[in-house]
């Protein structure tokens, strides 16, 4: 699936299409020779002996990573299946793990082909079609009645993220 999901910038692979070196049921046909990016990229379900059996990449049609200079947990979905997020019993695991996230000071980000959804514990906001370099900033108010979380994307070079204290 990540042959599938991921851009790959060296081999000028959009997201969202087959690899032309990936062999169907065999694997990367360049393995030997592939991209930095690639050997670089690390599926969670490989490494996260949390993730059980439901999350094999070729069944629930889903790849889990982790972007550690956003501070996220980063799910892509395949559009042919967009709706696996959200069903059971990824859904439920999803929350958890934004929760955790969240607890962190990062988030999870869910692409859902080129649309965003950040997963929060009170709910999932629709960012829409981002950019993949957008700067996604999670903001919480407390209330009387608990915490209550929202998700804006901004462009890296938006201003309104000096205002709010980011720097790059």
């Amino acid at each position: 699936m990540c042959c599938k999901l991921l851009g790959i910038q060296e081999l000028a692979k959009p997201r969202l299409t087959w690899c032309s070196h990936c062999k169907i049921g065999a694997g990367c046909g360049i393995y030997a020779d592939r991209p930095q990016e690639c050997a670089d990229f690390y599926c969670a379900w490989l490494v996260n002996a949390s993730l059980g059996p439901e999350w094999r990449p070729v069944d629930a049609k889903m790849v889990i990573s982790f972007d550690t200079s956003a501070n996220r947990v980063v799910v892509h979905v395949d559009p042919a299946r967009g709706d696996a997020w959200r069903k059971a019993p990824h859904y439920a695991q999803i929350k958890r793990m934004a929760a955790q996230a969240l607890s962190r000071q990062g988030h999870l980000l869910v692409w859902q082909g080129y649309n965003a959804f950040v997963v929060l514990p009170d709910k999932d906001v629709n960012l829409g079609a981002i950019d993949v370099n957008a700067i996604i900033v999670v903001s919480e108010d407390r209330t009387a009645q608990g915490a209550s979380y929202n998700a804006a994307a901004y462009a890296p070079d938006d201003p309104k993220l000096a205002a709010m204290g980011y720097t790059a």
